[in-house]
């Protein structure tokens, strides 16, 4: 029992605890007072009351044993499934009807991978199941490809949806219709990656993802934003809680550290934007080349007084 103890790592205190606890227990049972215990004369009914406590704790303590270990064995189960095996029980229930529910999955999907492409071909006309968190790569590798998987294949529902357009920026205005066609069954967050992103498009975005979407991403974009952009009919009615602008101000995109107008600009449009200014809490700006009493400056300059800010990159590991 004591090498139990030790394997479970209890502490002598909480081992003499347990001790003291069941042969109390016992003596009640026996009848006997427990303030009397030292006095016992008859070594039998010390020892019996002893063991009988004994044996009780041991049986919980390998009932607890047994009980983290299953629950270790799960863990590490859910730990170790592999983005292939995620994506084979997801075939598994389009095809057959069968497997594990997905809805707690994050899945990535790599059009540069030749087993995530075949997946994607794989499941020709079916419809996917719900997933947690769904990231496509390298989406201009086959952007044809892409975009009929995206209308025949995409799932009815998803917590958070990035697509990353691919080493190379692609312009937003090749994706309009498919940000129009994915929106309404994002149910948190949207985010665009390695994008050119004009105006127009910009605003188209936004407009689009304004009631849907609570967090909105645009990571590794260039923006246009050498004047100040007129958003508020684009933002009329926003719910967005949280902007994340990762990279967006690095020197290989808008290079906000040497030209710190254009973040400027681009805070002047949104304080502009009544339900938008309202409603954010949160704006998300790694990688973006500024200091972080910069970016509040600017931020308290036009009223966003309560903003947190963060550095943290967006996560999407699988």
């Amino acid at each position: 029992m004591i090498s139990l103890m030790k394997e479970l790592h209890f502490s002598e205190d909480f081992k003499h605890f347990c001790i003291r606890n069941y042969l109390e227990s016992v003596c009640y049972h026996l009848k006997i007072n427990k303030s009397n215990i030292a006095r016992f004369v008859h070594k039998d009914i010390e020892q019996e009351c002893f063991k009988a406590g004994l044996e009780r704790t041991q049986r919980r303590l390998e009932d607890t044993k047994m009980r983290l270990q299953n629950f270790q064995k799960k863990t590490v189960n859910m730990i170790t499934l592999s983005n292939q095996d995620k994506l084979k029980q997801c075939y598994e229930m389009i095809t057959e009807r069968k497997g594990r529910d997905t809805k707690d999955f994050k899945i990535r999907l790599d059009l540069s991978d030749s087993r995530d492409y075949d997946f994607m071909a794989a499941v020709q006309d079916q419809i996917l199941p719900d997933f947690s968190h769904l990231r496509i790569d390298n989406v201009g590798k086959d952007f044809y490809f892409f975009k009929d998987f995206i209308f025949f294949n995409f799932p009815q529902n998803i917590g958070c949806l990035y697509l990353n357009l691919g080493s190379k920026m692609c312009d937003a205005e090749a994706i309009s219709d498919i940000i129009i066609h994915v929106s309404p069954r994002i149910s948190r967050a949207f985010y665009i990656g390695s994008c050119d992103i004009k105006l127009p498009q910009m605003k188209n975005i936004l407009q689009i993802c304004k009631r849907n979407q609570r967090i909105i991403g645009l990571l590794k974009c260039k923006l246009e934003l050498d004047t100040v952009p007129d958003l508020e009919y684009c933002l009329s009615n926003s719910e967005i809680r949280e902007i994340h602008l990762d990279f967006c101000g690095g020197q290989d995109y808008c290079d906000w550290e040497n030209h710190p107008e254009r973040f400027s600009n681009l805070i002047e449009a949104f304080s502009m934007c009544t339900d938008f200014k309202c409603n954010l809490k949160k704006m998300c700006l790694g990688g973006c080349g500024m200091t972080e009493e910069h970016y509040k400056k600017i931020l308290t300059n036009f009223g966003f007084n309560i903003i947190k800010i963060s550095d943290h990159f967006v996560s999407f590991s699988t």
